[in-house]
């Protein structure tokens, strides 16, 4: 056992102690020294994002800092440089990435939020080139909410309801006056029919669904843009009737003869927790137990299983009488099972086992956390065992039972809280401050002394809505970013530290404890691909083939950058070539030019340019969900925004007459029935022509050499209605485009019978020389390079000059205050100020960091005024 306070300084014990071991045979020394080898040839990164508030208005900043940390010590990672971050709506469809470089060992950086986005909820993901490799599971998710005013002249609410067999959507359509739109045409797109159908005078559209549909999003717009145009997507909650429950037995087996606390989870189609309650019986219908859950569909019973026995789990909704029957594990007469005791100051085990295995020497129990073993010994059936908690570190830790062959035989994972942590402490020299005035900020990090890296967030809570339950740096780093799957409400596990809180976490480790080291593959060293490198710093490079096609030996090659950066370098003997040691911000234009050994120019350079892998998971959105969105969308709705400090209000008739003329740039583009133009092609150039592709409902570009849409071809033409080939499409440049739009069957059909899911037309800039027209040897392109270092605006009332400019004007800022580079010095103090606006507030300051050790710390305040 491995005595530290912290995984940090425990790593470094533990790998002089794992390399002066003696070249063993017996199981621990093998144990120990995979797991070590694999946490140092595979290392783990994490990224948490902190960002100034959870809700913002189009036209604002999300400002962030990413924390990029070792996944096993959380302190800050040596590996990889660069962070990327992405704007995605809930359907996945990417509105920005950018590129996020160490400013003083510190990534920071904003996204904007263009004029155009649709008002809903978005995600921000967070990662860096390389955590790709551990798969979409353990890429940072944060959802905000965005409010665009020009959205608020409809407003929509779905309401579910069971019709018998069916299941009726009744979408209601108004405005912020709650006038209705009644006797309109929508023009509704599900699961690729489109179809119109009519409100009623109530302004309530009725369509039936399926079970197939739950979960699904439902696109509707104004037929024909009358009375406007008006477009939205909506999500398609499932009513709550039907659920699944799963039984985990703690161990994983379920075993004969022994008491056992069997685990369950119930949830609904759409991946949520649904409350349940019922019955546990055995096969002649017997009840041996009532059960129901109590927090989040998760629940726990007692069971002694018979030998040749079934047991069955007979539930029902809390908010309803239907009843399913779920049948239990097949209790096991050959197996073990580990028992933990999980108390605030230890970890007890026991170990369970059936009759036949209470002879077996070949047992052990190991310990290990985030990758890094903590304990492996020789067990037998009945043993008992604690290990205290402050000689574990803090969060998820596995408890495995294995076999001398490395096959685990059961497993327990549990988390581990420390009572005594440093304290993070925000004091201000006053209790309470009038408008415009200067507010300091006494930062101290108590109990610690230690120094560490912090960023802080001081918004108006009167003004901006908090999701108090989402991840935060406590609950990402130490609970989600290590399990698979979503974890509802993460947060709520750290608000305190009652019984019932650490009874109701321990149940989620049991119901969702698959965590992202798979130890038993480790021990056989299999190895996954890795398909994404590691990311030191930014390269460049591709292939040069001959006039041939070949691979052209020893090509030489000059590249050209606007940023001032020029380079010469030599293919190798496959033609293949790298620029490294290089750097370039966002917007960099290049120009790289290749010939043959001998120096002529008859070769053709081919670029390789960056995979990004595309999200597997979605955001859960269920009927709760769903309401608490429309009704967030309610209470902050607005009917203006600001334009140059002017308030603007929108109103249907004015927006309509407004509106500029619809351009069409080919014969067909009358026929579209989605469209992107210069002006957003422009505000996209940082996306491929996948990304692009997929901003069009039911386009699937995800991989290979082709579109579809919903699993039909969709036709490519450019310019003029050439069908040009894939890789020509791909090399095209977004900001370099007039437009492209997308014709949905039947209209598709029409033009050509092989576009039976569309056709998308592109149509480039008459000035624009495309890559075809291009000299081979010669290419013109972009990468996307590292953001450009911006400062959060704050007005300096303190300044005479500044308060007098500004007196005439109103101050109603959202986030008063971000600072995402705030260090404490050798004993833990910092200092900061800020100005207050014209708002009553009150203000909520929000500080999370690290310290130097990954001690992770976090704490809030409130500032009020008078």
């Amino acid at each position: 056992m491995v005595n530290k306070k912290t995984l940090a300084g425990g790593i470094i014990i533990l790998l002089i102690w794992a390399f002066a071991l003696p070249e063993k045979g017996d199981f621990t020394y093998f144990f120990n020294k995979r797991l070590l080898d694999w946490v140092q040839r595979y290392p783990q990164e994490k990224v948490y994002l902190h960002t100034d508030r959870d809700h913002y208005e189009v036209g604002d900043k999300v400002w962030f800092r990413a924390y990029l940390l070792n996944a096993v010590a959380h302190t800050p990672s040596e590996w990889s440089r660069y962070v990327y971050v992405e704007l995605r709506d809930l359907r996945d469809s990417l509105y920005a990435r950018v590129k996020i470089a160490p400013q003083e060992g510190v990534y920071a950086g904003y996204l904007p939020l263009t004029k155009d986005l649709p008002q809903g909820d978005f995600v921000l993901r967070a990662y860096s080139y390389w955590m790709q490799n551990a798969g979409d599971d353990f890429i940072f998710r944060k959802r905000i909410r965005v409010i665009n005013p020009q959205d608020t002249k409809v407003l929509t609410e779905v309401r579910m309801e069971v019709e018998g067999k069916d299941t009726v959507a009744q979408v209601r359509f108004y405005n912020t006056r709650q006038e209705v739109y009644g006797n309109i045409g929508i023009r509704y797109l599900l699961d690729g029919k489109e179809r119109v159908r009519w409100t009623d005078d109530a302004g309530v559209l009725r369509l039936k669904f399926g079970k197939a549909d739950y979960g699904k999003e439902l696109r509707v717009t104004f037929d024909a843009a009358d009375p406007f145009a008006f477009s939205r997507y909506l999500f398609l909650p499932d009513p709550d009737r039907d659920f699944d429950v799963s039984f985990m037995p703690e161990g994983g087996n379920l075993l004969e003869g022994c008491q056992q606390v069997v685990a369950f989870k119930a949830i609904g189609n759409d991946g949520l927790s649904r409350e349940v309650r019922g019955v546990i019986e055995d096969e002649s219908g017997e009840q041996i137990t009532y059960v129901q859950s109590i927090h989040k569909g998760m629940g726990v019973f007692n069971l002694t299983a018979e030998p040749g026995k079934k047991y069955y789990g007979v539930f029902h909704l809390a908010s309803d009488t239907l009843e399913k029957r779920f049948e239990l594990p097949q209790a096991e007469s050959d197996a073990v099972a580990l028992k933990l005791f999980v108390n605030t100051d230890a970890v007890g085990y026991k170990v369970l086992g059936t009759h036949t295995m209470e002879k077996r020497r070949d047992l052990y129990i190991a310990v290990h956390a985030r990758g890094i073993p903590l304990l492996c010994n020789p067990v037998r059936v009945g043993e008992l065992g604690k290990i205290w908690s402050r000689e574990l570190p803090e969060g998820v830790v596995s408890f495995l039972l294995l076999n001398s062959e490395g096959k685990i035989l059961s497993q327990r994972v549990c988390f581990v809280r420390h009572q005594e942590r440093p304290e993070l402490q925000v004091s201000t020299g006053r209790k309470r401050y009038p408008i415009r005035d200067t507010v300091h900020l006494n930062l101290a990090v108590a109990g610690g002394g230690n120094r560490g890296s912090f960023s802080i967030a001081v918004t108006d809570e009167s003004r901006v809505e908090h999701d108090s339950l989402q991840d935060n740096i406590f609950s990402y780093l130490l609970l989600s970013s290590d399990l698979k799957g979503y974890v509802e409400e993460p947060a709520y596990y750290f608000a305190n530290d009652r019984i019932v809180t650490r009874r109701f976490l321990d149940m989620l480790m049991m119901t969702q404890g698959w965590t992202r080291f798979d130890v038993e593959r480790v021990l056989r060293e299999e190895r996954d691909s890795l398909p994404y490198y590691m990311e030191r710093g930014q390269v460049i490079s591709g292939r040069v083939k001959n006039f041939w096609g070949k691979e052209a030996e020893y090509a030489n090659l000059m590249l050209l950058g606007t940023n001032g950066l020029f380079r010469m370098v030599e293919a190798d003997s496959a033609g293949y070539f790298e620029i490294s040691g290089i750097s370039f911000p966002d917007s960099t234009d290049f120009i790289l030019q290749g010939t043959n050994k001998r120096g002529r120019k008859t070769v053709e350079v081919i670029l390789d340019q960056d995979k990004f892998m595309l999200p597997t998971l979605a955001y859960p959105m269920g009927k709760e969900e769903l309401e608490e969105s429309e009704d967030f969308y309610k209470r902050f709705m607005k009917d203006y925004y600001y334009d140059n400090g002017i308030k603007v209000y929108v109103l249907d008739e004015v927006v309509v007459k407004r509106d500029k003329p619809k351009k069409f740039y080919s014969f067909y583009d009358a026929m579209a029935d989605y469209a992107m133009d210069s002006t957003q092609l422009a505000s996209m150039k940082n996306l491929t022509m996948r990304d692009l592709f997929m901003r069009f409902p039911g386009v699937n570009a995800f991989s290979g050499d082709s579109a579809t849409r919903f699993g039909r071809p969709v036709k490519i033409m450019v310019d003029n209605f050439v069908e040009e080939d894939w890789d020509y499409v791909m090399r095209l440049r977004p900001e370099e485009l007039l437009n492209i739009s997308l014709v949905i069957p039947p209209r598709s059909e029409f033009i050509d019978r092989s576009a039976t899911g569309g056709m998308i037309i592109i149509t480039t800039n008459p000035f624009y020389t495309p890559p075809r027209h291009q000299k081979l040897h010669m290419l013109s392109f972009s990468l996307l390079g590292y953001q450009q270092p911006a400062e959060f605006y704050m007005p300096h009332y303190e300044v005479d000059s500044i308060r007098m400019a500004l007196a005439d004007t109103v101050d109603l800022r959202n986030t008063l205050y971000w600072n995402p580079m705030v260090e404490t010095d050798s004993t833990g103090h910092a200092q900061c100020f800020f100005t207050t606006s014209d708002s009553d507030g009150p203000y909520r300051v929000v500080v999370e960091g690290i310290l130097q050790d990954g001690t992770i710390c976090r704490t809030e305040e409130k500032i009020f005024i008078r």
